[in-house]
């Protein structure tokens, strides 16, 4: 009588294994492209802000051209910003923990993420007036709303609505027990992507 072997084995888990490391890898490159630019962004600036304090300086208040001067400054500190930020995404800039209104700095990453997102998908940002500072790194928030937002977006592959949406919430006593080093309290929240 010859024996039968049956070997069934549940590939389900491996496959979301691989697909988690796809993604993780793609976040990666991308993360190593943003701050290859990002560095020779930084390089080009320095001469324009530095060229462009100097024309500023040496126009007299009443020389329309002063103004003109001033709107080259301001557009390259508008630059080093949207640089800050790419190097943040790209994990090479030290962390800096200090207290930050979650609001503003989901507004002023909104540009930067509409600019990443794929045309079909709507952005929906809705900011609480309740919200509160926070201590955190704003690198790492924008980094957590980055990848939350490309991979709703690759979730969405047909387009789609994608929200962000800050408020205050209670965590309570339960919570807090069932999760290692969390405190009950109000905490402020970003959520909301769909």
């Amino acid at each position: 009588m010859a024996g039968a072997v049956v070997n069934i084995r549940d590939i389900t888990e491996t496959r979301s294994l691989e697909e988690q490391l796809a993604q993780s890898q793609k976040l990666e490159s991308i993360g190593r492209l943003a701050g290859g630019v990002a560095h020779d962004l930084n390089n080009l600036l320095t001469p324009i802000l530095a060229y462009g304090e100097m024309l500023f300086e040496d126009y007299s208040l009443d020389d329309p051209r002063k103004h003109k001067a001033n709107q080259i400054v301001q557009a390259g500190f508008r630059a080093r910003d949207l640089v800050r930020q790419l190097l943040a995404f790209s994990r090479k800039q030290a962390l800096e923990y200090k207290s930050i209104n979650v609001n503003k700095v989901v507004s002023n990453f909104e540009k930067l993420l509409r600019r990443t997102i794929r045309e079909n998908i709507e952005i929906d940002i809705k900011l609480a007036a309740n919200i509160q500072t926070i201590k955190a790194d704003v690198g790492q928030i924008e980094q957590v709303i980055m990848n939350l937002a490309v991979n709703a977006a690759d979730a969405m592959p047909e387009g789609g609505n994608l929200s962000i949406e800050t408020s205050l919430t209670e965590l309570d006593k339960d919570y807090a027990n069932a999760h290692q080093g969390v405190q009950p309290g109000q905490y402020d929240n970003c959520y909301g992507l769909e």
